[in-house]
């Protein structure tokens, strides 16, 4: 089958309680989408309907040249005869069923004699390290072994799309990295377009061909992970990708913002977003001298640990976020919260229109 007949196109609109669902989203054949957005955005409910477990007020969805759904026609193939392998985060497994019988099922059900069915799943289990659970049930399986069984359940069926629903979220940090190269390996040779959900951006980042953010309902930003990272449209994204994002109006190197608060920047003029990354931001208990042309007081609100690095909040009139090595931290006595003063230069701060 050729590529171009393996896009997967989406155009999705319903209600669901107070959340609206507008969104347009495709996938090319043999790439990786990895849709995030925070809890409530729609991701799951966008993956039911695409799924055919739920219904749309309007939908259109076509994958290559087969329409699996079309409200304006009544065109609507039920989920089980879809060709698309749905993974969920808790791999739903038959708990009755071993693990050899779970990725035989299928394949059983539509009509493969069992014995060729057996055999297959016991080739998939192998190919994802599983051969050793072949006869246990899910009860006595970890996470991670319930993913690489609901994997192979999965390619067990042949399906023209893969899509995997928190691939990693029932799995200890410990076993994530293992569990991502089997993934990456795996999903390499599948011809169709696979479409990952997760709120993880290392996972993003490690899975991605092109990230699709959502965030109440809608779609703010696509694109690769290095045009998402290098300039996020969102604070959600700019927090996502560990970046600061401010928007505002620029004029004269100045960029105001609606709270009324601003920053001096090199560059930039209209509405415009900018981007400042933590590193280039200083912390210092005294209000510094110098060229830094930005400088304002702020508080400590938070520390979090990042290897071997600190990142720091600074709440006020424009709140921040700053990174800086222990070293530093324990020299400027961070732990003791309070005051705080900030600096960074205009030549440190992106700037790139906001429309």
């Amino acid at each position: 089958m050729a590529s171009e007949e393996l896009t997967f196109r989406a155009r999705v609109r319903t209600q669901v309680g107070r959340l609206r669902l507008e969104l347009e989203l495709s996938a090319a054949a043999g790439s990786t989408t990895v849709l995030v957005g925070p809890n409530g955005a729609g991701k799951t409910t966008f993956l039911r309907i695409l799924a055919g477990l739920a219904r749309a007020e309007e939908a259109h969805i076509e994958l290559g040249t087969q329409i699996l759904e079309d409200t304006k026609t009544g065109v609507r193939v039920p989920a089980e005869k879809r060709p698309i392998a749905l993974v969920f985060q808790d791999g739903r497994l038959f708990p009755h069923m071993t693990a050899l019988e779970n990725v035989a099922f299928g394949p059983i059900a539509r009509g493969v004699p069992a014995r060729s069915a057996r055999e297959e799943a016991a080739r998939l289990l192998g190919k994802l390290g599983a051969a050793p659970l072949a006869s246990a049930r899910p009860g006595a399986l970890s996470g991670g072994e319930i993913q690489r069984v609901a994997l192979a359940r999965a390619l067990a069926g042949s399906p023209r799309m893969l899509v995997l629903d928190e691939p990693f979220s029932a799995i200890d940090a410990s076993a994530r990295g293992e569990l991502r190269r089997l993934l990456l390996e795996h999903l390499a040779p599948f011809e169709g377009p696979r479409l990952v959900v997760t709120h993880d951006p290392v996972e993003a980042a490690a899975l991605a061909d092109r990230i699709a953010v959502l965030e109440e309902g809608r779609l703010v930003q696509t694109g690769t992970v290095a045009e998402v990272c290098a300039r996020p449209r969102s604070t959600y994204v700019a927090h996502l990708v560990g970046l600061n994002l401010y928007r505002g109006v620029a004029s004269a190197g100045r960029i105001t913002t609606s709270s009324g608060s601003s920053l001096i920047a090199a560059e930039g003029q209209g509405d415009v977003f900018a981007v400042l990354h933590p590193r280039a931001v200083a912390l210092h208990r005294e209000r510094p001298s110098g060229t830094p042309r930005n400088v304002w007081r702020g508080e400590i609100e938070s520390l979090e640990p990042l290897g071997d690095r600190l990142r720091v909040r600074v709440g006020g009139a424009l709140p921040i976020v700053a990174e800086v090595t222990r070293g530093a931290a324990d020299e400027l006595a961070l732990q003791q919260r309070g005051a705080v003063w900030i600096s960074f230069k205009a030549t440190e701060v992106e700037v790139f229109p906001a429309s």
